[in-house]
């Protein structure tokens, strides 16, 4: 389940967490920002398609956590084993030869 976790008071001041309950979508927050205070959280439903390309959406994120979220999205949507062998056909986790 996805859960936007308000840690400000702007509509805008969320950022989106999984998890199986309210509780662990603010531990995974708290993760990775330890010093701030959750405000709130709310269910976030599937989005539906983005209008807007997947280079541009991680482009205005910080880089670690947009790779958080892909890989999160990557496991969410059960494609972990294709894009793994996706990134190997392109050199990625193979042995220098």
């Amino acid at each position: 389940m996805r859960y936007k976790v308000f840690y400000g008071t702007g509509s805008t001041t969320y950022a989106v967490c999984y998890g199986a309950t309210e509780d662990e979508a603010k531990q995974h927050f708290g993760e990775y920002n330890p010093n701030t205070v959750i405000m709130r959280v709310e269910e976030f439903p599937d989005a539906t398609e983005p209008d807007r390309d997947l280079l541009d959406l991680i482009g205005e994120a910080d880089p670690e956590e947009a790779i958080r979220y892909l890989i999160d999205a990557i496991e969410d949507a059960g494609v972990t084993h294709r894009v793994a062998g996706y990134l190997y056909r392109y050199g990625f986790g193979r042995e220098d030869e």
